[in-house]
């Protein structure tokens, strides 16, 4: 019963959240901001997909243990667009707010979307983790690079 009702319910969260997208890009008429909420959804429902499908298969069929590997690989994607759709989130943030001239803020967020190392990125592990002295070390070389750039330090 657990496998049906789970199966329907990403089911139908799936199609929902692409269909949205897909009207919210098609119906943006020129509005930016609309259509990066649009395309927010559909990343996430797509991203999504990779993993519930394998998951609906595997509930409805033989059982989680013999879909590991489509599993781990529907993780991997999933981790890999909900760190694309925080970046356009950050976007729609920066448009939201007319933020201008935010290029560290900028190299900070890119540095952060790509100080995951693939071996640690799944569902629970979209953002780097804090206390690893690699992702300080790639977060504050991002921001020295973008304060130089922007003529806000000098070297």
């Amino acid at each position: 019963m657990q496998a049906l009702i789970e199966t329907l319910f990403d089911a139908v969260y799936l199609v929902s959240v692409i269909t949205i997208g897909i009207l919210m890009i098609r119906g943006s008429k020129g509005n930016k901001q609309f259509c990066l909420f649009g395309l927010m959804a559909v990343v996430l429902g797509a991203g999504d997909s990779f993993h519930l499908i394998p998951r609906a298969l595997a509930l409805c069929t033989t059982g989680l243990e013999n879909y590991t590997v489509p599993l781990g690989l529907g993780k991997w994607i999933t981790s890999v667009t909900m760190t694309i759709f925080y970046v356009l989130l950050y976007y729609v943030w920066r448009q939201r707010y007319q933020i201008k001239g935010k290029g560290i803020l900028t190299a900070a967020v890119y540095a952060l979307a790509s100080a995951v190392s693939e071996d640690k990125l799944d569902r629970r592990h979209i953002l780097p983790d804090p206390l690893d002295k690699k992702t300080a070390a790639a977060i504050a070389k991002a921001v020295a690079q973008a304060a130089v750039k922007s003529g806000t330090a000098r070297v």
